[in-house]
């Protein structure tokens, strides 16, 4: 006999339980990854963003590779961000407070100091064209 409450158990989602189309459909626009070294590469869209979406398009570029098993975690600390994209130090722990907050959308979460976009923010991120609006707007 079902139990009566079946049909909410259906609200339960997975962390990583990411439409792959949605996040393919974001990322491609900005990014190319390399497939010996893994290393997330920029494409001209990706460096004409403010400094924001390219934390943004960063973070999302190491989700998609730990999807695929590629890396290990797809959270990031400060560190490997400043060291990957070549964002200026200064500018990068601002960034990820502004875009933890609500006031910067709740775009991105943290835990133990290392960064990650979880699946609702992903969705969040593709409904509020948040990357695209930007091109349109220049």
């Amino acid at each position: 006999m079902p139990d009566k409450h079946d049909a909410l158990k259906k609200l339960f989602t997975d962390e990583n339980d990411v439409n792959a189309s949605e996040l393919f459909d974001i990322l491609s626009p900005f990014i190319k990854i390399n497939k010996t070294n893994k290393t997330i590469i920029f494409l001209d869209t990706a460096h004409s963003q403010p400094l924001k979406n390219k934390v943004i398009i960063f973070l999302l570029a190491k989700k998609a590779l730990f999807l695929l098993k590629e890396v290990e975690s797809d959270r990031v600390k400060p560190k490997n961000i400043i060291e990957e994209t070549g964002i200026p130090k200064g500018s990068v722990l601002p960034t990820l407070k502004f875009l933890k907050e609500a006031k910067g959308g709740s775009l991105i979460s943290s835990e133990k100091g290392e960064y990650y976009i979880s699946s609702y923010q992903i969705s969040k991120i593709k409904n509020k064209n948040i990357l695209n609006d930007y091109e349109k707007n220049k």
